[in-house]
């Protein structure tokens, strides 16, 4: 089985084939080695292929290539853009541009004109079909007219023999050629059929003639093997075999060649619908040849292996000589070939699920919208869009222009405003502020305007200098200059605060003197307790005469806590009367002199 291989010749029973090992793998059955992974991917033992260790990335049994799936690509170390190159870097989706609304896109993803089929049609023209992104050309072939029925029925086909290898041409009665590939001049690829898709036994529907009919596809021994040719047209479904040319073959057995025609009717550039193992046979030159076309949108296995694709084009490019190009789809799927010269010349391949029929009339139908309906072909919508970068501009356009005229119209009505000013002053203030009130008191001024600051100095010589007028002259403050009743009441004002002064002071010394004989009391009262408590702390546990002493001793003790507490409530009273006292000396402080009008 797949994953596992046997070196010996002959051997019965698969119980006998060897697991290949770590980074080894077989997609094969019946084989005596195993193929190595190449440096992009990795394996577990018994594997049937390998891992590629970029994501993104699908695995290619055929050469061991690990190249990006469908949709995505990645850049080389020289920043070029890679797709289909072997390599263990992530693949990334690949970017489409946005199309515009007379756009629309095409299989390839690029963006086109709604009526531009000119590269597909030629002069003929034809109709876009969005859905798809392909054109359905104008005066396009139909089947009927070019191969009907009885045609098809008729037509020399070709088989690949399950069990001799050969490759057989013929039609419903007659057998025209049986060779091996390598017979094959300038033959390239390979043609393969496995015991699941072939019809190992004889022809068993009667009625049916070719497998052009897709109800008889599986009715003929073998697998089968459709025609096509490369020309300048582009690909060509051919309603026959490319093996009647004898151009391309030596030592090849003709049973009936002058049954068989060389010339077959054919389709350009046509849908193609084929069982699940079935091949195809392409006639190429160096110059044209099929490519397949891995990034279409309307391909369907994003893991379709091929390789030999890649080695036809290299081999093409080279000296050597191809003719013939032989490829057996065993995987499912839809997909798109074009010509190597001319990549608007396409052919959409379908190959069916395992004993499932084609929808279609015949292997090779015109490329219109309802044959690639018939074969399931559909464009992958889910693609990545470049940034819209006409409504990023438009947007961030738009958020300036909001935000800078919100901020002009704010300016421009701040600019218009009411403008207001501060609280305008009476001018009754101001005038008043001017007016000389020395004029409208009859007994002079109260203090000069030429007054000096009072010196510092003790508050006793300054009051007497104050009211003595002193020897210093100009240092102290020049009341009532203006003579007569107005320094009489300078003087009594001075007298007055010399008296409160006195008072005060006499007050804080009575208070001070308080103090010390409260302190001195609360000293002898603790030495007398002290002296109590030593003299009847011996006494207290006799009876009689020591329990009355400490009864008066209680006694005691509390007429002198009462005592006590009605002293400290006459001091308290005494303080409060105090602090009275000097609250109103600091207001009268404060008030200052207040002048006396007549």
């Amino acid at each position: 089985p797949a994953g596992s291989h046997n070196p010996n010749a002959m051997s019965s029973n698969h119980t006998d084939c060897l697991l290949c090992g770590s980074n080894l793998y077989q997609h094969l059955e019946g084989q005596a080695s195993c193929l190595s992974c190449s440096t992009s991917s990795t394996s577990d033992p018994g594997s049937s292929s390998c891992q590629c260790l970029g994501l993104n990335r699908a695995f290619q049994t055929s050469d061991g290539f690990c190249i990006c799936k469908p949709g995505f690509e990645f850049y080389d170390e020289n920043f070029q853009k890679q797709s289909d190159e072997d390599g263990d870097v992530d693949c990334q989706p690949a970017v489409y541009s946005r199309c515009l609304d007379s756009e629309v896109r095409d299989l390839f993803g690029d963006c086109r004109s709604r009526t531009d089929c000119s590269s597909q049609c030629g002069s003929k023209g034809g109709a876009f079909v969005g859905r798809l992104g392909v054109c359905e050309c104008n005066s396009i072939d139909d089947l009927d007219n070019v191969c009907d029925s009885e045609c098809r029925s008729s037509a020399v086909f070709t088989t690949f023999d399950f069990e001799s290898g050969q490759l057989v041409t013929r039609n419903s009665t007659h057998v025209f050629s049986s060779l091996f590939p390598s017979q094959i001049d300038d033959f390239s690829g390979d043609i393969s059929c496995t015991s699941a898709n072939a019809q190992v036994n004889e022809d068993y529907k009667q009625e049916c003639t070719s497998p052009y009919d897709p109800a008889c596809a599986s009715s003929f021994a073998g697998c089968n093997v459709f025609s096509m040719e490369s020309g300048d047209s582009g690909f060509v479904g051919l309603f026959g075999s490319a093996l009647l040319d004898e151009s391309l073959t030596s030592n090849r057995r003709l049973t009936n060649s002058s049954v068989a025609s060389s010339v077959a009717a054919n389709i350009e550039n046509p849908v193609v619908c084929i069982q699940l193992g079935d091949s195809i046979l392409y006639k190429v030159t160096n110059e044209k040849y099929p490519q397949y076309e891995k990034d279409s949108l309307l391909n369907s296995n994003p893991n379709f292996d091929y390789g030999a694709f890649r080695d036809l084009d290299d081999l093409a490019k080279s000296s050597a000589n191809v003719a013939l190009f032989g490829f057996t789809f065993n995987d499912p799927g839809v997909y798109v070939f074009s010509m190597s010269d001319d990549p608007s010349k396409l052919s959409v391949l379908a190959v069916m699920e395992q004993s499932v029929a084609c929808n279609t009339k015949a292997p090779f139908t015109p490329l219109t919208e309802a044959n690639l309906v018939a074969i399931n072909a559909k464009k992958e919508t889910g693609l990545v869009l470049e940034p819209d970068w006409l409504m990023i501009v438009a947007l961030i356009v738009g958020l300036l222009t909001m935000v800078f005229g919100v901020v002009g119209t704010l300016y421009y009505f701040r600019t218009q405003a009411w403008r207001t000013r501060g609280a305008s002053k009476p001018k009754y203030r101001g005038q008043t502020l001017k007016s000389d009130f020395n004029k409208y008191h009859d007994k002079g001024n109260m203090f000069s305007q030429d007054a000096k600051v009072m010196p510092s100095g003790g508050e006793e010589q300054d009051l007497e200098g104050l009211v003595g007028g002193g020897d210093d002259g100009g240092d102290n403050l020049d009341f009532g200059r203006g003579g007569g009743a107005g320094e009489f009441e300078a003087r009594e004002i001075i007298e007055r605060i010399q008296r409160h002064h006195d008072i005060m002071e006499k007050e804080f010394l009575n208070q001070h003197e308080l103090s010390s004989q409260l302190h001195q009391a609360l000293k002898d009262e603790a030495d007398e307790l002290k002296q109590l408590i030593s003299q009847g702390g011996g006494n207290f546990g006799g009876a009689g005469g020591e329990a009355n002493h400490a009864k008066a001793l209680l006694t005691r003790l509390k007429s002198e806590a009462a005592a006590r507490r009605l002293y400290e409530g006459s001091a308290e009273a005494d303080e409060t009367a105090t602090m009275a006292a000097l609250k109103r000396l600091v207001d009268l402080l404060e008030e200052g002199a207040t002048p006396v009008a007549s």
